[in-house]
């Protein structure tokens, strides 16, 4: 007998889907800078302890570049309002913790833990069904390009949880 079998009755789903009415998303824009990398960062300003757990990514830059999956603790930048707001993808649902800031920014920020390539003008979508970073309270997880002057945009869908 199979050792993944599971009794009659029950589901087996990936975590987004058991909390989908609390999902969240973000989308922001970071123009092109002379001399400067594009930043678009994902801040937890959760006041009760909760993480955030990014499970899915979709980015595109301007040009062919490396785009690095960072992390660095406060904020940087400046916070994104108007369409940049995060929102509720379940309409009605409570908003839920997280801000999103973009940095034009002349060197590296924060420490580096996975990278991803864009080729210009190329949309990507990343969900592998496991949470792609888990912000703390207090910490940003940011997408930065390695190639100055070209503008990147980042959409985050994530999870507001207390561990």
């Amino acid at each position: 007998m199979a050792a993944n079998r599971t009794p009659i009755g029950s589901v087996v789903r990936p975590p987004p889907d058991w909390f989908g009415r609390h999902l969240m998303g973000a989308w922001a824009t970071q123009g092109p800078c002379v001399g400067a990398i594009s930043i678009i960062g994902l801040y937890n300003n959760a006041s009760d302890g909760s993480v955030i757990r990014v499970y899915g990514l979709n980015y595109a830059a301007g040009a062919a570049t490396q785009i690095y999956f960072t992390k660095y603790q406060g904020t940087l930048g400046t916070l994104a309002t108007g369409l940049a707001t995060p929102g509720m993808m379940y309409p009605g649902a409570p908003l839920e913790w997280g801000q999103v800031w973009t940095l034009p920014s002349a060197a590296s920020q924060g420490t580096v833990f996975g990278a991803v390539t864009a080729f210009g003008n190329v949309a990507y979508d990343l969900a592998p069904g496991y949470p792609l970073g888990i912000i703390t309270p207090g910490w940003t997880f940011a997408l930065q390009t390695n190639v100055t002057n070209i503008i990147l945009n980042v959409g985050f869908r994530f999870l507001s949880v207390y561990d």
